[in-house]
């Protein structure tokens, strides 16, 4: 199917790289390379709540950079924590035992800096 090419900054330390990755339009949304669709629920500071639709391939840095980039959640000040428990950066949501279908998932993002 179309794709088309977005670029994304994402911050690494000790700078920054750029990184370009093929996003699927919607007609190829289903057959993603990165597993089925999840929709997330943040718990951000304030009691804000925003929701965002990952893939279970998705690491926790992607879901990081998405909070950053569209709701302003600084990306390096930032640990997510699924059932009490802080979700390393490198691993994506299924290692994490998160995957398509499960309803209500629910990630707590908490200022660590």
């Amino acid at each position: 199917g179309k794709r088309r090419w977005e670029l994304t900054k994402m911050a690494a330390a000790p700078g920054f790289h750029i990184e370009a990755e093929a996003v699927p339009e919607a007609e190829d949304a289903e057959q993603s390379s990165f597993g089925g669709a999840i929709v997330v629920t943040f718990e951000l500071d304030g009691g804000r709540q925003e929701t965002l639709t990952f893939q279970e391939g998705h690491t926790i840095d992607w879901m990081k950079s998405q909070l950053d980039r569209q709701f302003g959640v600084p990306f390096e000040e930032t640990s997510l924590f699924y059932n009490d428990k802080m979700m390393p950066d490198p691993l994506s949501l299924v290692d994490l035992g998160i995957t398509a279908g499960m309803a209500d998932v629910r990630i707590v993002a908490r200022k660590t800096a």
